[in-house]
């Protein structure tokens, strides 16, 4: 393995001076890679199909191709929980394919049916709270992964709501400020709350449901009436029990499918009732298309694994912490969120499969947003800053809207993103902008030396585009998919575990611990100084 990194460090030596707008030229049809819904284009990139190739040669001895068929045929590869790792089987078909333990695809698909029959009620308004008014509000309780990919399909999928009443919102923080804004945005008597967690000992999830069984035992204290306005969804039933609420439904998950890879389970209630169960199905399909695609495709053509090894190569060769992701679609404002906790929870890790510590840097810290707002934000720092970042670029070609200006609107959005991606590549050449303000001011000439400065930008900075016709449920699941397979495939470069999260966990047991001390009256003194000094703060002012 070290002649190919010996190779790729060649390789890199002469990259990293090279232009990308010429490089871009090379090999272009090449670089250009489809599935069903999605367009890849990876020309801007300060990569030669070469190099490329040998990506692809690195990936082979990392066993990446062999893990991908290991993950699907339910080989434990969680090896820290000593779990599979099947989400894919969430948007599996009813006949096995891919995965091939059919009592898993059965019990998945019973559950959907569960999901199915909720919605029906929901829509036909059979579902009616403890008065008799039917369900007008549809709160989901949870946070990470059971908040941060149901918000993201909401709003991405917005246009496909299939009945204007119903109102979606989320409850995740525990500032109670945010409870309280949502009270009032609601009525009780017409909420159905979905609480949503995979273990449900989550602290936040918990409290939160006690501030609301609260208001409802205010209004209502017959359980039978409270169950109405009850679902939980969660792997660990037992508990439910011990949390006195009346649940109306309870949905299950499982032990192979992580938080951040489960909005394709019931997990996906929200998205489910609000575009209907036959377009939420469509979004599963979309998701499996792209599992067939990283399953069966060669790695040139392969868009997971296309992205993942461009993304290794930036960090391991070029050293660079950050992947900006820049979604041109108001809609999809809340996916860098998403792909946040998918990415940085799933492989900010250092230590390998084999318990010793990594030599490498691995996951990058994830950023970005909505185009074009970013760009009178921190498109600045991309353009003119003395660092670069790769980018992904996320570009719908079609707008949802058939409205007046409609067509104008999406062409200036679309033109914006290209524009974008084109001008990180080239920049503002110094040499052109002094010509220009030679021609076109009457300033002196070390005065226009120092201005064409300011103006100029180096550019040679890299970017993908993903496009796609439109966001649709078909695609949404397909680029969803995308974004997961990367990141399981950038883990098994790297060799860690890309499905556990102790780092999450600690910190829970830790809050836990001064939660309880925040609450004693004693003065604390068993910490260090500074969280000694702001736990009795809190004591002082409370």
């Amino acid at each position: 393995m070290n002649d190919i990194h010996q190779l790729l460090n060649k390789s890199y030596e002469r990259l990293k001076k090279s232009k990308i707008e010429e490089l871009s030229e090379q090999d272009f049809d090449r670089k250009i890679v489809k599935s069903t819904y999605l367009r890849l284009d990876w020309s801007k990139n300060l990569l030669n199909f070469d190099t490329f190739e040998k990506l692809i040669e690195l990936g082979k001895q990392k066993n990446i191709f062999s893990t991908i068929h290991r993950m699907f045929s339910g080989a434990h590869i969680n090896i820290t929980e000593d779990r599979a790792v099947l989400h894919t089987a969430l948007r599996h078909p009813k006949q096995p394919k891919l995965i091939k333990d059919s009592s898993i695809l059965k019990d998945v698909h019973n559950e959907l049916k569960k999901v199915k029959s909720i919605c029906d009620h929901i829509h036909g308004n059979h579902w009616r709270g403890f008065s008799g008014k039917p369900i007008k509000y549809i709160i989901n309780v949870g946070i990470g992964g059971s908040f941060l990919g149901p918000k993201m399909l909401i709003d991405a999928l917005k246009e496909y709501s299939i009945d204007e009443n119903l109102k979606f919102h989320f409850l995740a923080n525990l500032d109670l400020r945010e409870w309280m804004r949502l009270e009032k945005e609601i009525n009780l008597e017409e909420s159905l709350f979905i609480i949503s967690s995979k273990s449900m000992g989550t602290i936040e999830t918990l409290m939160n449901i006690n501030i609301i069984i609260q208001s409802m035992r205010a209004l209502c204290s017959q359980e039978i009436l409270l169950k109405k306005h009850f679902i939980a969804v969660t792997s660990n039933p037992d508990k439910l029990e011990k949390l006195n609420v009346p649940f109306q439904y309870q949905l299950n998950m499982w032990d192979w499918t992580g938080g951040r890879f489960s909005v394709w389970s019931s997990i996906g209630l929200p998205v489910a009732i609000m575009i209907g169960f036959d377009k939420f199905t469509s979004l599963l399909r979309g998701a499996h298309l792209m599992d067939e695609h990283f399953y069966h495709e060669s790695p040139e053509d392969n868009m997971p694994i296309c992205m993942a090894l461009i993304s290794y190569w930036y960090r391991k060769y070029f050293n660079i912490p950050t992947h900006a992701i820049l979604a041109y679609h108001h809609g999809l404002k809340e996916l860098p969120n998403y792909l946040q906790q998918l990415d940085m929870e799933s492989n900010g890790k250092s230590v390998t499969m084999n318990g010793s510590y990594c030599t490498e840097d691995t996951a990058q810290i994830l950023w970005g947003g909505e185009g074009t707002n970013g760009q009178h934000a921190y498109h600045q720092l991309l353009h003119q800053g003395s660092n670069f970042q790769n980018v992904d670029f996320i570009v719908p070609l079609e707008s949802f809207s058939k409205g007046l200006n409609a067509k104008k609107h999406q062409a200036m959005l679309v033109a914006n993103a290209i524009a974008q991606s084109r001008v990180l590549m080239k920049g503002h050449d110094e040499k052109l902008i002094e010509k220009s303000l030679m021609t076109n001011s009457n300033m002196t000439m070390e005065a226009t030396k120092q201005l064409a400065k300011h103006k100029a930008m180096k550019g040679n900075k890299p970017s993908n585009i993903i496009s796609m016709k439109s966001v649709s449920p078909e695609s949404m699941g397909e680029l969803i998919a995308l974004y997961e397979h990367r990141t399981s495939v950038l883990g098994w470069l790297w060799n860690i575990n890309s499905f556990d999260q102790w780092g999450v966990e600690l910190g829970k047991t830790v809050s836990n611990e001064i939660y309880e001390n925040l609450l004693s009256q004693e003065k604390t003194s068993s910490y260090d100084a500074s969280t000694n000094s702001l736990i009795n703060q809190w004591k002082q002012q409370n």
